[in-house]
């Protein structure tokens, strides 16, 4: 008799073509640092020493790639382009390392491709409408390929990519409670950050005004308005506080722990507060009905309702203390004409769209206008995500958007099937599973209607966390909506 160990295995090939990859680049490694640090000094060498700390890491532990992403794609949302690296921004460049690591140790160890979901489809189709059509219609009009609209053009490629990285990343459900964790407790320092520009801490806003130099955290700099943080938009701030938040507490309804209880109700409690004074309508509204959401999903009400009371008493005193803000935000918004009915920033929303951008759309509806606002109309952004769609790729890209949320409505239902949200127990993964399904399908659903005012699904922060859950999601279900057997 042998025993199992004395027998040949066809996993000794692949750890030895494994370790000779990591060995060879290992010795490249050393060799560049080397010849790096000889030229061109210390601190380039320190950061290619990280860098290739960072690769090491993440060949041996893949779900510390999905770490990384969560903490850094917040952190560094709204920071300055480098225009040495492409005009990338730290977390797109971290992104690309990590995909291509990533699928480098899955050819070396010879792991099977994941199925392919229905999320890929959601996600491809959108490539299809708002990057490959796009930029076929602007070679098609003999228009150039400029640096602002590739980055425009590329927005839903790193969407997917995120979800991929993700996917590759996370195969057991404590690396995905790991990173959801991480998630929040990201959340609870942008939130931090953010509450201190508010009070107008000097270093916190000239940190921001160094390193996070867009339009309206200048404008916060000269008067508080509303707060940005380090996302760099109010209005993404408020996007990706609301669908942490509703990931938080999907994880409650679902009986699931990610961080001990009173560290959770605190970072919560900041999230509400920071939410309440960035001044988004849109996203407070959003937030409310996704917890009615999760709410039909999982009908539990003593989880939620303590949660509920917790986010109560956040909104109470974040109106305590910031109250000049939220009343100026008031007064600006329903103070003027209108007998104060119609929110300020929609009326001019309207005279925008019937003025400039409907007119623009109506001459080239098919295909649309282009990915970049021309000069001649006098307004940086559509204000609206339906019209970013018609404007940007069309009737083309507004029906690849369509098919985008029932793909994604159609997956997150099927995953849901499987755990049964309403079951009175749920085994551990089962209960993760429901919690990332239905915090998914809650964002999506809030969507349709938070588009109206926004292009939220294009926002970086926002958009990553909602392709995380959607990843971890399926990381959790295998089977779950495959569309290719």
């Amino acid at each position: 008799m042998y025993s199992a160990s004395m027998l040949p295995t066809k996993a000794m090939p692949e750890r030895f073509f494994s370790r000779f990859v990591l060995g060879a680049l290992l010795a490249c490694g050393v060799a560049t640092v080397a010849v790096f640090g000889a030229i061109f000094g210390a601190l380039p060498m320190c950061a290619l020493l990280v860098l290739g700390w960072v690769t090491l890491l993440v060949w041996a532990r893949p779900q510390w790639a999905a770490y990384l992403l969560a903490v850094t794609f917040p952190l560094t949302a709204g920071m300055v382009r480098l225009p040495q690296l492409a005009n990338l921004r730290p977390n797109e460049l971290l992104l690309l390392l990590m995909v291509v690591l990533l699928l480098l140790r899955l050819v070396a160890l010879r792991v099977p491709l994941p199925r392919f979901t229905q999320f890929d489809a959601a996600a491809l189709a959108l490539i299809l409408g708002g990057t490959l059509m796009p930029i076929a219609t602007l070679y098609g009009r003999g228009q150039s390929l400029e640096s602002d609209i590739l980055i425009v053009a590329l927005g839903p490629v790193k969407n997917y990519l995120v979800f991929l990285a993700i996917r590759l990343a996370l195969t057991h459900v404590d690396h995905i409670r790991r990173t959801g964790a991480l998630m929040l407790l990201t959340s609870g320092i942008v939130s931090l950050i953010g509450i201190a520009q508010a009070l107008r801490v000097s270093f916190i806003v000239h940190f921001l005004t160094t390193y996070y130099p867009t339009v309206q955290v200048l404008d916060n700099a000269r008067a508080t308005i509303r707060i940005t943080s380090v996302i760099g938009g109010w209005n993404d701030f408020a996007a990706y506080l609301c669908f942490v938040l509703l990931l938080s507490i999907a994880a409650v309804a679902a009986r699931v722990s990610i961080l001990p209880r009173l560290l959770f109700n605190g970072v919560v409690a900041l999230d509400m507060m920071a939410l309440l004074i960035t001044g988004s309508f849109t996203c407070t509204l959003g937030f409310v009905v996704g917890i009615c959401i999760l709410g039909l999903l999982f009908r539990k009400g003593s989880q939620m309702l303590r949660l509920l009371a917790l986010i109560g008493v956040s909104l109470l005193g974040a109106a305590l203390l910031f109250a000049p803000l939220i009343a100026w935000r008031l007064q600006d918004q329903f103070g003027g004409g209108n007998q104060g009915i119609i929110a300020q920033s929609l009326v001019y929303r309207f005279y925008l769209w019937q003025t400039y951008f409907l007119p623009a759309i109506a001459r080239q509806p098919i295909l649309g206008v282009g990915l970049v606002i021309p000069a001649s109309i006098p307004w940086p952004t559509t204000d609206s995500g339906y019209l970013d769609l018609l404007f940007s790729g069309g009737v083309v890209y507004l029906l690849c958007y369509v098919y985008f949320t029932w793909s994604c409505v159609r997956g997150a239902c099927h995953i849901l099937k499987r755990p049964r949200v309403g079951a009175s127990t749920l085994t551990r993964p089962g209960a993760v599973t429901a919690a990332l399904a239905a915090s998914g399908l809650a964002m999506v659903l809030i969507l349709l209607g938070m588009n109206v005012s926004e292009a939220y699904f294009t926002y970086t922060a926002a958009a990553s966390v909602f392709w995380m859950t959607l990843a971890a999601a399926v990381s959790t279900s295998p089977g779950a909506s495959p569309i290719l057997r």
